[in-house]
């Protein structure tokens, strides 16, 4: 929760907390054209008097960032001049420099007389939507504006009020930004800020108010306080670098807080939630935190210490807990006699043996000596080579050592040294491997390209192999889309060293992707038909795809149809240069391709690169079942085709080495799992790393069940079946029904590959929850496989433009007497639009799909009874006919009820099927219908609108009858 006042004034100085002086609270005081604030990035009371006010700037203020879920700011403003252009006043932005990342825009302008409007908008520089001229200058508002997220890519919500009614339950938005523009970047929204975007537009601003709860933003901020069981903990004793055994606790939560809580421990302190397990000095926790803090304690020199652990957060006050110790010298000492230089040697050769001495002094158990490969260490320097040791504690001899690298690089590690009662020894060993005489790249080159589809998730990859280090300058990277000239360019700095990789990814790729590279850059906006480049001076050297040539949607690769498409390619290890000829670097078969192509989440290699020219290559792990959707436990099958080869394996996500499990017999896999193998024969290049993807959804058993589900990376099934109604090229969308509900099903990948006629019946689909600006979706993981029944009936369900409610969702509806107001041309266009409509209900909004046969077709000058899909988009509801079919002439006649009648106890009860085109019931009953004059009675029930009517007995009514009434 975070509230300030403050104005713009010409002049000003900031003073004590970071803001402009501001004297009284909820005041407005008068303002000076023209001049705003400037203050960029720094923290609450931070003393910065006398920093300078500037022209054309922000004025932000950091909080906590969010990455999930709503962030509301409510504030006062008070326009004192605008323009008849729209200008923006106020945003929400990130928790860095602010750079250029705004969303949730609010503009305001004025008209010739001087009436204001607020106008909105998700991330453009322009109003999407607007109020009315209907506001004053010179007159103080309420304004609320809310970022919500939304799983997926550009599908977040911005919401704006203006003068809402204050109460605890948030009302329907004044103005709805488009939600299809950028989301807020992976850091999330962390800072709202005040921007005077056209010096002739002033206003005051007050009260700003920051939550995560719109009720919070009516009521006066809670008082934050921290708890700790004890202010003083019980000494503790250590030897110098070996943690103390004893640990001693104390209890911490908090009552109100909105930020992490931090606790930091003193000098020769750490500190835990768990008793074995994630010491450090300093942890960041949960404001609803109410468990245990344990404490120990580990020093690098003798003598006493003592401090306090200060648990800080927000506006809380700060809770101090004091501890000591003793640090003593180790009981144990390590006599240690080396003087290693640097290895070297060819890869796939180890290097000549080095060695040195190791012995202790009183050691009373067993010494562990461990390093990490390439490096391997002997007690014989002959056999028995290892990355461990276990030796007993009366050794006193050599210890060999070796580099066994197999591909070209430059390697550092450490051999450590541990025993009881003994300070942890080590020091530093280095190597350079290097490749077979003759086999240095001849250049730089592409070693890794990912392209995601639809997604932001593409990187590409530079390797150098020289032999020496390189300085980029001279390079660049270009691309060219759709089959056009080069465009786009990236040209590189720096210097990049021999072995080491240079990525470039977008600055939309996953926090994991984005952690390896070294830039980001709008040259990753490719997609598998668009070609990039790599030059040297000016002049390509290597390529993916092929410039001045568009594929339609991508290239081969390796055999691979769609290879440059929803794919990541990996350099193969024995490729030395670049090559500009793309369909031999593609190649048409596994073996004679320049790539290895796994799939485009598979980024285990991004950031690294196996170059060992000259070596055969172990071949990839492949896995049986192949990775993915599966209900039932799966014995998993790994093997190479490189006979001989030794196989090891992880089953939690992290890149396999030599030290990781062997592979022997088949793993059983019963949850979510990502299983990641390489192989290892002595003479080949270790290969790349296999990965496959098993995953265990939660059964549901109806659509009902599965929109009540919570949306987000939890995988469904839909165990029941359900029927095709509509399926659209866009997208690869599919609107599924079942007795309970509809759903749309997205799939932008094509995941499902199956041909679906309409009507037919499909079980299994399965996948995750999303939601598209108010409209539940369903994306799919896997293909749910053919048709389980065809030629279903789905009878529409009747309703009125005002009736139309969420639970309507993809459902097939009928909605009759529907008035359309045509467009300017008159005809249905062939893109997407919304076409207002009308009944006796009311007015609603027809949004048309796009390519549908109606397209380009007169749009209907007379009332028309439409079979249509429900839909929504914000709070707005809709409806959208499939075909032109969907549209019929209003004012036929309805067919005739066939009513069954039934006796329960005293009651009548009255039942028939629903009427297309029937919007209520009239039932009547009579003594005789076969008088001269009959006497049809109007019968009152309160379920005669659901065809079904409950009676009570009457001895002189004996005859029925039910007519449908449109």
């Amino acid at each position: 929760f975070l509230e300030e006042n403050f104005v713009y004034t010409a002049g000003s100085t900031l003073v004590s907390n970071g803001w402009v002086a501001h004297s009284g609270v909820g005041t407005l005081p008068p303002t000076v054209a023209n001049q705003n604030l400037s203050y960029t990035n720094y923290p609450p009371n931070a003393g910065l008097s006398g920093q300078t006010l500037g022209n054309g700037e922000d004025v932000h203020r950091n909080f906590a960032a969010q990455t999930e879920g709503v962030v509301y700011s409510s504030f006062l403003i008070n326009v004192t001049s605008a323009t008849t252009t729209d200008a923006y006043l106020y945003h929400y932005a990130t928790d860095a420099e602010l750079g250029t990342d705004f969303k949730a825009r609010l503009f305001v302008g004025k008209d010739a007389s001087d009436n204001l409007r607020f106008g909105l908008s998700k991330a453009s520089g322009s109003a999407t939507t607007s109020t009315p001229y209907e506001y004053a200058l010179n007159t103080t508002y309420l304004v609320v504006l809310k970022y919500e997220f939304v799983d997926g890519a550009a599908n977040d919500l911005v919401s704006a009020w203006i003068n809402p009614v204050i109460s605890s339950t948030e009302p329907t938005a004044t103005l709805t930004g488009v939600a299809s523009e950028a989301d807020i970047g992976t850091s999330g929204v962390g800072s709202v800020a005040i921007r005077q975007s056209n010096a002739a537009v002033t206003a005051i601003f007050d009260g700003i108010r920051v939550t995560n709860d719109w009720a919070q933003l009516w009521v006066a901020p809670l008082v934050q306080s921290l708890h700790a069981s004890t202010t003083e903990l019980d000494p503790l004793a250590c030897i110098v670098d070996i943690p103390s055994q004893e640990i001693v606790s104390y209890t911490l939560y908090g009552t109100n807080l909105q930020g992490q809580i931090v606790v930091t421990a003193p000098t020769g302190f750490q500190v835990s939630v768990s008793e074995t397990e994630g010491w450090d000095t300093s942890l960041s926790l949960a404001p609803a935190f109410n468990d245990t803090i344990y404490v120990r304690m580990l020093a690098d020199t003798e003598g006493p210490y003592s401090g306090v652990i200060t648990h800080t957060s927000g506006t809380a006050t700060q809770v101090d807990v004091a501890v000591s110790g003793d640090c003593y010298p180790p009981a144990v000492n390590w006599n240690i006699v080396q003087s290693l230089v640097p290895f070297t040697a060819t890869a796939g050769t180890p290097s000549a043996n080095q060695s040195y001495t190791l012995g202790t002094t009183t050691a009373t158990g067993d010494i562990t000596v461990a390093t990490t490969a390439p490096f391997e260490l002997s007690t014989t320097g002959s056999s028995g080579w290892l990355t461990e040791l276990t030796l007993p504690y009366t050794f006193n001899a050599t210890i060999y050592v070796r580099m066994n690298a197999s591909a070209a690089s430059t390697y550092n590690a450490e051999i450590t040294h541990n025993t009881a009662e003994a300070s942890p020894a080590s020091f530093a060993i280095s190597g350079e491997a290097t490749a077979p005489a003759g086999s240095y790249a001849a250049d730089l080159f592409i070693s890794e390209y990912t392209e995601s589809g639809s997604g932001n998730n593409k990187a590409l990859e530079l390797f150098n192999g020289t032999g020496s280090s390189v300085d980029l300058s001279a390079y660049s990277m270009k691309l060219a889309t759709n089959g056009g000239a080069w465009g786009t360019t990236l040209v590189l700095a720096g210097t990049l060293a021999h072995g080491d990789v240079y990525v470039v990814a977008n600055a939309g790729a996953t926090a994991g992707m984005l952690a390896v590279s070294d830039t980001t850059s709008t040259i990753t906006y490719f997609n598998g038909d668009d070609a990039v480049g790599l030059f040297k001076n000016d002049v390509l050297i290597d390529i993916i795809g092929v410039q001045g040539v568009d594929p339609g949607s991508s290239w081969p690769v390796a055999g691979v149809a769609n290879g440059t498409m929803d794919h990541t390619l990996i350099r193969k290890p024995t490729v030395i240069q670049g090559n500009i000829d793309w369909t031999v670097s593609a190649g048409t078969t596994e073996e004679n391709s320049e790539w290895i192509v796994l799939t485009w989440t598979d980024n285990t290699n991004l950031g690294l690169h196996t170059f060992s020219p000259g070596m055969e290559i172990a071949a990839t792990p492949t896995f049986s079942p192949v990775g993915g959707v599966y209900t039932t436990t799966q014995n998993v099958a790994i093997s190479s085709a490189t006979v001989g080869a030794a196989i090891y394996y992880t089953t939690n996500g992290d890149i396999p080495t030599e030290l990781s499990t062997p592979y022997s017999t088949a793993i059983a896999i019963s949850s979510d799992t990502t299983l990641k193998a390489i192989a290892v024969k002595t003479g080949y290049t270790t290969s790349a790393v296999g990965t496959a993807n098993y995953l265990f959804p939660v059964d549901v058993a109806n659509i009902a069940a599965l929109r009540a589900s919570a949306q987000g990376a939890t995988i469904y099934r839909l165990t029941g079946e359900a029927v095709l109604t509509f399926q659209q090229t866009s997208r690869n969308q599919k609107y599924i029904q079942d007795a309970t509900g509809a759903i749309v099903i997205d799939d932008p990948s094509g995941l499902i590959t199956s041909t679906y006629a309409l009507y037919d019946g499909i079980t299994g689909v399965t996948g995750t929850l999303g939601n598209y600006s108010g409209l539940i979706q369903f994306t799919p993981v896997a293909n749910p496989g053919t048709a389980t029944s065809s030629n279903n009936v789905v009878t529409p369900a009747v309703r009125t433009l005002a009736t139309i409610t969420t639970d309507d969702q993809a459902k097939l509806l009928k909605i009759m007497n529907v008035t359309l107001t045509p467009s300017a041309l008159g005809t249905f266009l062939a893109t997407a639009e919304n076409i207002v409509a009308t009944d006796a209900s009311g007015a609603g909004i027809m949004r048309t799909f796009p390519g549908a046969d109606y397209a380009t077709t007169a749009i209907p000058a007379t009332p028309m009874n439409i079979t249509c899909l429900g839909g929504q988009f914000g709070a707005d509801m809709q409806f959208s006919p499939r075909f032109l079919a969907d549209f019929e002439v209003a004012g036929g006649t309805l067919d005739t009820p066939v009513v069954v009648i039934t006796q329960v106890g005293t009651d009548v009860v009255l039942t028939w099927e629903p009427i297309t085109g029937a919007a209520t019931y009239r039932v009547e009953s009579s003594s005789d219908p076969y008088a001269a004059d009959i006497d049809w009675t109007t019968e009152t029930d309160a379920d005669n609108t659901d065809e079904t009517c409950t009676i009570s007995a009457s001895a002189d009514k004996k005859f029925y009858r039910v007519i449908a009434l449109p």
